[in-house]
């Protein structure tokens, strides 16, 4: 049965229209530059939803753990299920639906719970390193030859296969399971998860003379052999990453084996009257400056007296907001 005869959303635009008044007032609470201007129609929100600017201003909203679950669910295949989540992220189940809901709420993530979508153009903004890792195997191999492909695939003991698509997913069956992973490592020189580790605390390493296709049958360094079995992939003649699927299999299965749920405590700084009144003097500074840009802009380019005799139109508050390069609230004071 497909989604449309189910009843269920197949996009977010579906999702949006199925939306009560109420989870849509929810929406603009926490994206308010989704109204500046009213949109047409539907079709104009989902398109202003998922630009870039929106997309970062709707991010830097998110406290560390929902982004931590954000991340997960663009690592995860898509439609992406609550039991691949509670691995990949294993906090309490309540706590991992409120961040669920609060994604759903800003039109970050729609769909039903077991069958949850990221909205692409996320992927695009959050960037291609989950969880602090490397690329995805799929990225760090492409434009790899077909040639390479089978030297990995035969290096790991597994059958070969003339289909680029086919090899990785053999590879990310392979290299992406705990199990197959520990097998793996046990054999590899002494060494090898020291070094892993190194690269998998900044994502990526620097070591010279990866550009050479290594093979694990010679003599070499624990690089070579990483890089001979995939483990390591050389991005460049300096440059290796750590793939994400092996990152994950490494830490068990999850991309934040220990995520942080609660807010670190905060700690209070008592400051004395001088800095408040120079916090003070600053905020007078920049509103001053704010106010001589739209008056200069305005001098050249009046903008037009609504019809009621007085205040501003959304559209000019919108090109406010855009010259000043403030939200709505401070576009409007």
């Amino acid at each position: 049965m497909t989604s449309a005869a189910n009843g269920l959303p197949r996009t977010l635009a579906d999702d949006l229209r199925q939306r009560s008044d109420g989870d849509l007032e929810v929406l603009f609470r926490h994206r308010p530059d989704l109204l500046a201007p009213v949109p047409a129609d539907m079709t104009a929100l989902v398109a202003r939803a998922g630009t870039r600017l929106s997309l970062i201003r709707a991010l830097d909203r998110l406290d560390r753990f929902t982004l931590q679950v954000l991340d997960a669910l663009t690592f995860a295949a898509d439609p992406v299920d609550p039991a691949e989540l509670q691995r990949l992220v294993p906090a309490p189940a309540d706590d991992l639906a409120g961040a669920v809901r609060t994604l759903q709420e800003h039109a970050l993530v729609w769909g039903p719970p077991d069958a949850l979508h990221v909205v692409r153009a996320v992927r695009e903004v959050i960037g291609t390193t989950p969880g602090g890792t490397g690329p995805v195997l799929a990225t760090a191999l492409a434009g790899c030859p077909p040639g390479r492909l089978q030297h990995l695939l035969g290096e790991l003991g597994l059958p070969g296969t003339a289909d680029p698509p086919s090899a990785l997913a053999r590879l990310r069956d392979t290299l992406g399971d705990p199990e197959s992973l520990t097998r793996l490592l046990a054999t590899a020189p002494p060494g090898a998860n020291d070094l892993l580790d190194k690269v998998d605390a900044v994502g990526n390493g620097r070591v010279s003379r990866t550009d050479r296709v290594p093979s694990g049958h010679e003599p070499g360094t624990v690089l070579e052999w990483l890089l001979a079995r995939g483990v390591l992939v050389a991005l460049d003649a300096e440059t290796v990453v750590l793939p994400a699927e092996v990152a994950v299999a490494r830490r068990g299965g999850a991309l934040y084996p220990r995520p942080q749920v609660t807010a670190p405590p905060g700690e209070v700084i008592a400051v004395g009257v001088p800095a408040v009144e120079a916090a003070g003097v600053g905020q007078v500074m920049t509103t001053v400056r704010l106010v001589e840009q739209v008056l200069a802009a305005w001098s050249a380019d009046p903008p037009p007296v609504l019809r009621s005799g007085g205040g501003l139109g959304v559209r000019e508050l919108r090109r406010a907001q855009l010259l000043l390069d403030v939200d709505p609230v401070q576009a409007a004071l």
